[in-house]
């Protein structure tokens, strides 16, 4: 207690390093001393020793003790120090006590004291919904990698989904690559029965039509399955992640919107990455053709847009309405397709696997052909397009390398049952 209350620093950093030897043992009035140390390094060890021995007091005394410190960033500190090691002596509760008692409004409790309040939460069985509250507090604070982190710590396989795309029913999936453990998002499905479908235009009906949609005819298809969303920035952040793909451009702004469609991906990208998707869940993932995509957007009666044939831009992504930027997957329900299908006018314009080719549509002529180099069709318009463009019968195509802020993609698989599950 002398040797704490000496004018010389180096004398009374020595007392608090003898604390630390006593641990658990420090008493409260020694304690108190130490944590109003005139020297803020000395406050810092004052602050570790007190964690050590906090397994020892009551939360009262804690905050007593803690209100002694003269700043707010101490008074942070040394609440997720006792809070990480009383958890560690198996008292979380005492750690969630206090954190309440120094920082009553959720609100405004610092992030490094969100993350340990989670943890003495998840230890202390406190129901998921209170915890998901401090962990979506956490996100607001602008802490996005600690909030995945910390997700994925507490309820495994799940740190990589934000919570809107759980919402919209995707799934998270653990599987390996490569002998090496990887994460994956796998978005819902939506099933398209086989049979005819009109494709293509009639100028009599549309007259927007361009001619390279012409002639509208009837086409048969297998039974498949198409993604109810398109692809998005969280889907791909994984394969990112789990490989040693480079990311698209403009990626740390497309991070801040984990459920948009992901951007600036080329042809070539979307290959890599269903290849990598397949291997690690065992499905054949592909894109679609251009057939398939059309049948999923506008059913077998040839609406010209997803929800008939009148143009309604509230119910799409595009430059009549839009906010001039890629919105999150799903914001425009009431434009789903006659199957369900989301987002197929506007938004982005997505990858197909076809090779632009005049109609009359044949999966014989070579369009269908993953190794051929010529363009690709990519369809269903963007942000940045016209009404023009987001009708399901549009047609554009573009080189395999070519990427920009208005292409994502959509996948598809083939065979699907509905309702089966994925692992």
């Amino acid at each position: 207690d002398v040797a704490l209350q000496q004018d010389d620093a180096e004398t009374r950093k020595n007392a608090i390093f003898s604390l630390k030897e006593l641990g658990s043992h420090a008493t409260p009035e020694l304690l108190k001393t130490a944590l109003q140390d005139k020297e803020q390094a000395n406050r810092t060890e004052a602050i570790a020793v007190v964690a050590l021995a906090a397994q020892n007091y009551g939360a009262d005394t804690l905050q007593t003790m803690i209100q002694l410190l003269p700043s707010d960033d101490e008074r942070t500190q040394a609440v997720a120090q006792i809070a990480s090691e009383v958890r560690k002596a198996r008292q979380p509760a005492k750690g969630i006590k206090l954190a309440n008692r120094v920082f009553p409004s959720l609100a405004k409790t610092p992030a490094v004291v969100l993350v340990e309040v989670a943890r003495a939460q998840k230890d202390a069985g406190v129901a998921e919904e209170e915890i998901r509250a401090a962990l979506e507090q956490l996100r607001q604070s602008g802490a996005d990698r600690q909030y995945n982190q910390l997700l994925d710590e507490l309820f495994p396989g799940t740190g990589l989904l934000p919570d809107r795309l759980r919402i919209l029913g995707y799934t998270a999936v653990i599987g390996q690559y490569h002998g090496k453990e990887t994460k994956v998002i796998v978005g819902p499905l939506c099933a398209i029965p086989a049979g005819e479908f009109l494709m293509g235009s009639d100028k009599q009906k549309d007259r927007q039509a361009y001619d390279n949609e012409l002639p509208q005819f009837s086409f048969t298809l297998e039974e498949y399955a198409i993604g109810k969303y398109p692809l998005t920035v969280a889907e791909y952040q994984a394969f990112v992640e789990g490989t040693d793909r480079n990311a698209p451009d403009n990626w740390r702004r497309q991070l801040s919107h984990l459920d948009h469609p992901v951007v600036h991906v080329s042809w070539d990208d979307t290959q890599a990455y269903v290849q990598w998707l397949g291997e690690v869940t065992g499905e054949k993932w592909r894109l679609p053709s251009e057939a398939e995509w059309e049948k999923a957007a506008r059913g077998t009666a040839g609406r010209i847009y997803p929800w008939g044939n009148e143009w309604d831009a509230s119910k799409a992504n595009t430059i009549e309405k839009g906010p001039g930027a890629t919105t999150p997957v799903g914001s425009y329900p009431q434009g789903a397709s006659p199957y369900g299908v989301m987002d197929m006018a506007g938004n982005v314009w997505e990858w197909t696997n076809t090779v632009y080719k005049e109609y009359p549509y044949n999966t014989k002529d070579g369009r269908e052909d993953e190794n051929s180099t010529n363009t690709r069709v990519l369809r269903g318009g963007s942000w940045n397009d016209n009404s023009r463009n987001a009708r399901a019968a549009d047609r554009y195509n573009v080189g395999l390398d070519d990427s920009n802020g208005i292409r994502g993609a959509r996948l598809a698989v083939s065979r699907f049952v509905a309702g089966s599950k994925r692992t």
